[in-house]
């Protein structure tokens, strides 16, 4: 920073026409408090200030800042080694991505600026009912998780921009056949990757938890606690933290504490669907029931596991603190579940839960509802549950009026990005399942308690014919690089679409 004030410093006294008598140490100082458009605008106003938006510090801080506030995996950016350049587009994606969706208005879809395929570590033995291939694209964009079958699971290197070329070769290898890889979120300083993977072992499903840090090449997976599970692997769902895995299976919840080998578990009463729904966070447990509705758990206290299976769980009384149903929903319909992404719960006060039904009523107008999770601060309050799901607003269609209401495949976690909530999920062009679009969606945070329709911003990422059929239930996912990770029908190729242009390339209205 000395070396960067000293050189304006002096550009600064030469000027004889400037009207600033600040110091630059002080300017630099107050270009680190502000966001990535307040610096561009700032650049706009006069010679001084235009050169002081070009140090590097500056940049430094406001991609360390972006980072921070959107739960962007710490190792993404090796920013002792990126251009200024590199700097600036890293720490303007986020808005860059959510405007250039919200400027489409779904009328043409997005093409992707760059379509790379990503190797797979070995081939699939067609004769065999294989594990299907789970990917978990890790926010920033640049490592992805990826289950390979029968090979185990596989750590990619991506690349930080579209410039990076892949790494062909994962950087670290878990060799689990036949595994099933469930959740992945941030280690608890932020550096390293926890996943929870379940197997097969000799008709028992085992659940695992380990640990990887992508920065330190050879070190590979560590795991970190082993639980068996009396249950199949399509029945089980889950919900990992940093600390604690939740999950679901027949008629129990099971809270565990690998780290202090604490847990419990309690009677659920709930009916699932197939594969179960839950959404989780520190408080409670959230998971839909045909029944019912959408019901929400409080987290009762952890008490010592005795054993590595579900026997070694004590059973306590937890009954559900609070249930609804969605407005205008029957029994018939399917329902998908997101949430806050786990990355991002520790930076917000205000969680979001959003409820997506698969229905063919094309009157319906509830296909899309939000609702914000308060925290009410009530500890074992008989009445009120610690979350509370109040309504945010409802849209008639998903992905916009361009779209039938229906959903197809997977959801991905709910994001926020650049005051905006994000999520992206697959969509039939019509009624008949004929063919299949990605779409990514935009959201209004919601700022109250609201029964009005919202606006949606839907952009198709992945438009229909373009490319062989594309297998919605294995996509990743993240708005603030603007990358898609996707698989083609018969899993044998992984496919890289980068919706950004790269450092370089970018034009004078997409920096303004």
């Amino acid at each position: 920073m000395e070396n960067s004030s000293t050189q304006l410093s002096q550009k600064s006294e030469a000027d004889p026409n400037s009207v600033f008598r600040l110091s630059i140490d002080l300017v630099l100082h107050v270009m680190q408090f502000l966001d990535p458009l307040d610096i561009l605008s700032m650049r706009k106003t006069c010679r001084m200030f235009h050169r002081t938006t070009k140090a590097r510090i500056v940049w430094l801080v406001a991609l360390q800042r972006i980072c921070e506030t959107h739960g962007i995996f710490k190792p993404t950016f090796p920013t002792n080694r990126m251009s200024l350049l590199e700097l600036e587009h890293a720490a303007l994606s986020p808005h860059r991505f959510v405007k250039s969706i919200k400027a489409a208005e779904n009328i043409n879809p997005a093409h992707p600026h760059q379509n790379r395929s990503i190797p797979r570590r070995g081939r699939a033995d067609p004769n065999s009912n294989e594990i299907r291939r789970e990917l978990f694209l890790i926010p920033g964009g640049r490592f992805l998780l990826s289950s390979e079958g029968r090979s185990g699971v596989c750590l990619w290197d991506l690349g930080y921009n579209a410039r990076i070329p892949i790494n062909p070769f994962p950087i670290a290898t878990l060799d689990l056949p036949g595994s099933s890889l469930k959740s992945v979120v941030p280690s608890e300083g932020g550096k390293e990757l926890l996943l929870a993977v379940t197997s097969r072992l000799d008709n028992v499903t085992v659940l695992r938890i380990y640990r990887v840090d992508p920065e330190v090449p050879g070190k590979g997976f560590s795991m970190e606690g082993q639980l068996e599970i009396d249950a199949n692997l399509a029945t089980v769902g889950s919900f990992l933290c940093c600390d604690a895995i939740y999950l679901v299976h027949e008629s129990h919840f099971i809270v565990w504490n690998w780290i202090e080998n604490t847990g419990c578990k309690w009677e659920s009463h709930i009916v699932p669907l197939d594969l179960p729904e839950i959404y989780g966070c520190k408080q409670s447990i959230i998971a839909y029931d045909r029944d019912d509705g959408i019901g929400v758990w409080d987290i009762p206290i952890l008490v010592s596991v005795t054993k590595p299976n579900l026997g070694g769980f004590h059973v306590v009384e937890n009954s559900q603190k609070y249930s609804f149903m969605p407005l205008l929903v029957d029994g018939t319909a399917d329902i998908l579940f997101s949430g806050t992404s786990a990355w991002q719960q520790e930076l917000t006060s205000t969680l979001h839960l959003l409820r997506l039904v698969d229905h063919e009523t094309a009157d319906e107008d509830y296909n899309l509802t939000v609702y914000s999770l308060r925290d009410t601060e009530k500890v074992n309050d008989p009445f009120l549950p610690r979350l509370l799901p109040v309504l945010g607003g409802h849209s008639k269609y998903i992905h916009g009026d361009g779209h039938p209401a229906l959903s197809r495949g997977a959801v991905s976690s709910l994001f926020t990005c650049d005051s905006h909530l994000f999520f992206c999920t697959g969509s039939e062009t019509d009624f008949n399942g004929s063919d299949l679009e990605i779409v990514a969606v935009v959201l209004p945070i919601p700022s109250q308690f609201s029964k009005d329709s919202i606006d949606v911003y839907p952009m198709t990422l992945m438009p229909s014919g373009v490319d062989e059929w594309i297998s919605s239930d294995q996509i990743g996912f993240c708005p603030m690089s603007g990358r898609l990770v996707y698989l083609l029908s018969g899993g044998e190729e992984l496919r890289l679409a980068d919706y950004l242009l790269p450092p370089g390339e970018l034009s004078h209205q997409e920096n303004s």
